[in-house]
């Protein structure tokens, strides 16, 4: 179940004064915008955050602001829009994961293509586009182009359900070209009672959606591992293009490899030979 699948009123008056507080501290980045009677509120960890806090240090609700979209009405307690897909850590700090991998248990493998996330909840009837940062902006754009008029039928049926996409566009630069059509991806949906549906079974949603859905396989931990050291082998860049996300019993983990080896070949220029150094770590991962 989602976290804020169960939190009463004066619970999510107390998240939003710690988003708040979070805020002040630079951990989180708040962006508000008028609608109707109120405010939506989309809440995102900042990378500086991101970056400086061990996966230990998580609290629950800075894992959930991860694109989470709060309502707030004067004098109202907060309504929660979009129940984001949680932050998931390293399967070296979840000791759950690693004894499962240990176990050579079965899990899901999914595809990962580093496109931008994109946030899509039905509120009061209505169908609100978000990034993870932000409820307008190019990508929303891009991803409304995407939906055709029967995608938005659909989903003005989906009250309360959060779905997020994986938006793959020649124009948005977080996007490496060559990536195929322009589409959207389904990745994740949570009910409106916050049960987070597992990636398997989310064909038939994407099916009533008309849209692309994530491609997965089953696996088991030891054929997770050899992926990990086919990465930790890599000699060049190239190799490196795909990612790939697993979830183990309803839950993403991730692995990273913290160094690039001196005889990985990285062609163009000095400063890009320098960047692809600094990204290595982000490219071998699956998250």
């Amino acid at each position: 179940m989602h976290p804020f699948s169960s939190l009463e009123d004066e619970q999510r008056r107390s998240l939003l004064k710690y988003y708040r507080e979070q805020e002040v501290a630079g951990n989180v980045a708040i962006k508000s915008d008028d609608f109707r009677d109120g405010q939506l509120l989309v809440v995102n960890y900042t990378d500086q955050f991101n970056e400086s806090t061990a996966p230990d240090d998580w609290d629950w609700r800075m894992e959930v602001a991860r694109g989470c979209v709060l309502f707030k009405a004067a004098g109202c307690a907060p309504e929660i829009v979009v129940k984001a897909m949680p932050k998931f850590h390293g399967y070296k700090h979840c000791p759950e994961a690693q004894r499962h991998l240990d176990a050579d248990g079965p899990l899901t493998i999914m595809q990962k293509f580093d496109g931008s996330c994109i946030l899509v909840a039905c509120f009061r009837g209505e169908v609100l586009i978000f990034t993870r940062g932000a409820w307008h902006n190019p990508q929303t754009r891009f991803a409304r182009s995407l939906m055709s008029e029967e995608t938005m039928a659909a989903l003005e049926q989906m009250e309360g359900r959060t779905l997020a996409f994986e938006l793959i566009h020649e124009r948005d630069a977080k996007c490496e070209q060559n990536r195929g059509p322009n589409r959207l991806v389904l990745l994740y949906v949570c009910e409106a009672t916050g049960l987070i549906i597992p990636v398997t079974e989310l064909e038939s949603v994407a099916q009533s959606l008309h849209i692309n859905c994530v491609v997965c396989e089953v696996a088991t931990g030891n054929e997770v591992m050899q992926r990990i050291e086919h990465l930790n082998s890599t000699t060049c860049l190239r190799d490196l293009r795909e990612g790939f996300v697993v979830e183990i019993s309803g839950k993403k983990i991730q692995s990273e490899v913290s160094d690039l080896p001196a005889s990985c070949k990285i062609s163009g220029s000095s400063t890009e030979q320098g960047l692809a150094r600094q990204m290595f770590p982000w490219c071998k991962k699956f998250l």
